[in-house]
């Protein structure tokens, strides 16, 4: 008699949509230590609550224009501005239900970028479980917590969305007609979600270089169900006919380019070391410091020291260059696909292209930098591991299997570790002094922190203890100025100048005050100084100077303020101040010169309206004037 054969159960979900299921699932890890947070101070404003194209009634062609001072994104505004009719429903701009709402739509957008580059990794000929496994680390990778936790960094987590489905149509579409419209159409969304996208560019043609042969073309044929919408495939020169095709988004990235110059132009520093060949040389360590950061994430901060290198001859870029050159060579040699591995570290590398400092930052690293480069890394990963497993007999399969899930869950309960770090500015800040105490950002940020603290606890009536953490907020500015080699490199050079100068102001440091706050008012030549600090920093040493009795030399300083932003009402008051002071000093046969300040300090007292503070002060002084 044959045995009965039992049956077997039917599965409860179909192994794709099973897949699906858990990189969906396992991007929400992130998310879990900082549901509840508030808006941060950093960035957030700017972007999102203060921004008058989320929260104003702008029109739609108005979120397209071109900004000041700022990245272009407007796919990014326009989510925000999505996120603010389904979440904000209260009238506080700040309203934690909102910045929930924006952090639960980050997550959705990552988990969704996750779920194209699983599609990618099968379609470049991986397993189903090779991709499941990659995928996974993608979502739950800690370096992901930078996108998904910091609300201002949606645009990171649009422009992976969008990029990807850009390659995925890219990969999947070969043959159709409406396939580089689709491609072309996504990839303008990726750039109008951050300008980031554009490393994608080369990937593009990484794609066709590495899988344009015959056997591409057979799983072309083989995988479409409608031959009748194919276009003819005989590409005679396949890098010819790439470079063809890619043309119009080389065209569209180029005026991406553009806008973004014009928009960060005040932003933008020189290359680390001063020139682009220095650049380069930093760049060595930074990707090695990238490859450690995606292998093995222990210490991930939000904010990088970077020293430049300015010779060719130093001993530490001899060290980086050999380091890269085992690990890019070590795996190639080891890889069980040596076409798929050098792929993967072309992508990891040309991905990175708009983030290497040639057009630099302030921030010469940063995590979200990466998010567009882990799928290469994760290729080179794979095909290593593949490599060595084929090698070495007592690997097998299931040890694989093993070591990946294994590593998915470190990385998980890594990623719940970082992710929590983002639930308040002071965590975030001073875990980033504890790992990269060099950094100018990290130590004025934890300054920025300190002084907010100060102000909640004189909102709860605690002074001594609002002066404790006001001192700190001073001791960090100082540190951030003179103990971190980077500070001249920092866009807020002049803000950190203007904060420490009047601390010391506070702490009857008179000499130091004066040197800071011309520090801050002169700037440094290549770093931008806006009208509003310059004109702080200047009217702060003209009131200096008009208590030392100096009021020539405080009146020329008032002078300098107003004219760098004739908005300053403090300053206008300041100069006519001034002015009436200097007049006091003026010898009787320079009566045309009496005359020029009388009505340069009427003028000035006479503009400050009613809502402003120095109103009561400018009227005191007109009724005491006999003009």
């Amino acid at each position: 008699m044959r045995p009965q054969l039992t049956p077997a159960a039917p599965r409860i979900l179909p192994p794709n949509v099973l897949h699906a299921v858990l990189i969906g699932l396992s991007a929400f890890v992130l998310l879990i230590n900082c549901w509840d947070a508030p808006f941060l101070p950093v960035d957030d404003s700017k972007h999102v609550f203060n921004n008058k194209q989320v929260i104003g009634d702008l029109s739609l062609p108005d979120v397209f224009k071109v900004p000041n001072h700022s990245t272009y994104f407007p796919m990014t505004i326009l989510s925000y501005r999505l996120d603010r009719v389904l979440f904000n429903r209260g009238s506080a701009r700040k309203s934690l239900e909102w910045a929930q709402g924006i952090r639960l739509m980050n997550c959705v957008y990552h988990a969704v970028a996750a779920l194209f580059l699983w599609r990618i990794f099968l379609a470049l000929g991986l397993s189903h479980l090779q991709a499941l496994c990659l995928a996974m680390i993608y979502a739950v990778h800690p370096l992901a917590a930078e996108t998904v936790c910091w609300i201002s960094e949606r645009k990171s987590a649009l422009s992976a969305m969008f990029g990807f489905a850009a390659l995925l149509a890219y990969l999947r579409l070969e043959g159709w007609f409406w396939r580089m419209p689709l491609v072309l159409g996504l990839y303008a969304l990726a750039l109008m979600g951050k300008p980031n996208a554009l490393g994608l560019l080369p990937v593009f043609f990484l794609l066709d270089v590495f899988f344009s042969g015959k056997a591409m073309k057979r799983h072309v044929l083989s995988s479409c169900t409608n031959k009748s919408k194919l276009a003819p495939i005989a590409p005679s020169h396949p890098w010819l006919d790439s470079i063809e095709r890619l043309t119009p988004m080389a065209v569209l990235s180029a005026a991406d380019v553009y806008l973004n110059i014009i928009g960060q132009l005040k932003t933008l520093v020189p290359p680390p070391g001063g020139s682009a060949a220095t650049a380069l040389l930093t760049d060595v360590e930074i990707l090695v410091r990238y490859i450690f950061n995606v292998f093995a994430p222990v210490r991930l901060s939000f904010a990088y020291y970077i020293d430049p290198f300015a010779t060719i001859g130093n001993v530490r870029l001899w060290f980086f260059s050999a380091i890269l050159a085992a690990v890019c060579g070590g795996t190639l040699a080891l890889a069980a696909n040596r076409s798929r591995a050098m792929l993967g570290w072309l992508w990891f590398a040309l991905a990175l292209g708009p983030h290497l400092n040639l057009l630099a930052l302030s921030q010469l690293m940063q995590d979200r930098y990466v998010c567009l480069s882990i799928p290469g890394f994760l290729l080179v990963l794979n095909e290593t591991v593949l490599g060595i497993s084929m090698r070495v007999k007592s690997i097998n399969a299931r040890v694989c299997r093993l070591a990946g899930v294994a590593y998915i869950v470190l990385l998980a309960a890594l990623a719940l570790g970082r992710g929590g770090l983002f639930s308040n500015m002071f965590e975030l800040f001073a875990d980033a002094v504890q790992k990269e105490p060099q950094s100018s950002y990290a130590q004025y940020g934890l300054a920025l922190a300190y002084e907010q603290i100060a102000q909640q606890k004189k909102l709860t009536g605690e002074p001594t203890e609002a002066a404790n953490y006001h001192r700190m907020f001073g001791e960090h500015c100082l540190i951030a100025l003179n103990m971190c080699p980077d500070a001249p490199r920092q866009v807020h050079y002049a803000r950190m100048a203007l904060d420490a100068a009047e601390y010391c102001l506070e702490q009857s440091k008179v000499q130091d005050a004066e040197r800071y706050f011309k520090l801050s008012a002169d700037g440094i030549a290549s770093v931008y100084v806006s009208p509003a600090i310059r004109s702080e920093a200047l009217r702060n040493l003209a009131d200096m100077k008009l208590r030392q009795g100096q009021a020539d030399e405080a009146h020329s300083l008032a002078d300098r303020a107003v004219r760098a932003c004739p908005i300053d009402v403090e300053a206008r008051y300041i100069r006519a101040n001034t002015a009436l002071t200097l007049l006091d000093k003026i010898p009787p046969p320079a009566a045309r010169q009496e005359r020029v300040l009388l009505d340069e300090a009427k003028a000035d007292l006479e503009s400050i309206a009613k809502e402003y503070d120095q109103y009561a002060r400018a009227q005191q002084l007109l009724r005491d004037r006999t003009w």
